[in-house]
């Protein structure tokens, strides 16, 4: 009598088991499914940091990319250049307003983060839209299209830009330790010139 009870009671257990996996199971689907509705099947992004806001930038504590090249090359600047001259977005000292390759709005980028996405705007140069999970978007750059793909590293945002004719740019996105900068690592390598080339950009929050 004793061990039919406990066989019993054992079988019941077994079933009440897989009862509880079979339905944890269903809810587990169901959850994923609603997800994948929600997010049209792609996985959720966990931002690691807030990049967000409207930067300006630093030009006194930015690099000159078009300076460190002409260094390498053993050029330096030009006859009667201001020493700061040729940069895109750098404006020389005494000269309050100057135009380089844009006005105002080239100094300036935007950060916007939704759950999803990052928002990377240079006002009048256009924006892009970008899911930081590695995925490549196409996007409409000087020299025709780029595929642009970002990802988190640890607390870094790092784009990459991949031209038609195999240069690639990564920009690699970090706030300061009192999160009042943006600090932007550069890297240019490939293209027809086929140097490298490595420069910091740094902005301010405003």
């Amino acid at each position: 009598m004793t061990r039919q009870f406990i066989r019993g009671a054992a079988a019941t257990l077994i079933l009440a088991g897989g009862s509880l996996l079979f339905f944890g199971c269903s809810e587990s689907q169901a959850l994923e499914s609603e997800l994948n509705a929600v997010t049209g099947g792609q996985a959720l992004v966990q931002h690691p940091v807030d990049l967000s806001g409207t930067w300006k930038l630093n030009p006194d504590a930015s690099d000159n990319p078009r300076e460190l090249l002409g260094n390498r090359r053993g050029q330096g600047p030009r006859a009667g250049a201001r020493p700061d001259s040729g940069a895109r977005g750098f404006r020389g000292p005494g000269r309050p307003g100057a135009r380089r390759g844009g006005g105002p709005g080239d100094r300036n980028l935007t950060i916007t983060q939704t759950d999803e996405t990052v928002t990377l705007s240079h006002g009048p140069r256009g924006s892009i839209t970008l899911t930081p999970n590695g995925q490549a978007v196409t996007n409409e750059g000087r020299g025709g299209e780029q595929q642009v793909t970002a990802k988190w590293e640890g607390e870094v945002l790092v784009v990459e830009h991949r031209g038609p004719r195999g240069g690639t740019m990564t920009r690699s996105f970090q706030l300061s330790t009192d999160g009042q900068q943006l600090i932007v690592a550069n890297k240019i390598s490939g293209g027809p010139s086929g140097e490298t080339v490595e420069f910091r950009t740094v902005f301010d929050k405003t």
